[in-house]
């Protein structure tokens, strides 16, 4: 098994999930995208984090030994990977790096 997905997310869809069965996936997730830009109007659960806090080790009660971190559906993720990627090439000639 694939193991690509490290972080945790809020839904528990894993990528290796949208990867193996990106074939069937990919176009109804593809026009669900379309949609949402259409309409600007994603549902609250794709948009929504939550606030998780993990043990980093050591005694519990000491607030120093917790990390915080926000969990996001996977499909928000994928989202926005795929529009990072498409806008990289545009940002990169309009974004002087001086």
């Amino acid at each position: 098994p694939c193991l690509m997905e490290k972080s945790l997310v809020l839904n528990g869809i894993i990528l290796d999930l949208y990867i193996f069965f990106w074939n069937l996936l990919g176009p109804d997730y593809f026009k669900m995208v379309q949609n949402r830009i259409r309409t600007r109007h994603f549902q609250q659960e794709i948009t929504t984090g939550t606030i998780a806090l993990l043990l980093k080790g050591g005694i519990r009660r000491a607030l120093t030994n917790w990390r915080s971190t926000i969990l996001l559906s996977m499909e928000y993720k994928v989202y926005t990977k795929a529009l990072q990627i498409r806008l990289q090439f545009v940002l990169m000639s309009i974004i002087n790096v001086d």
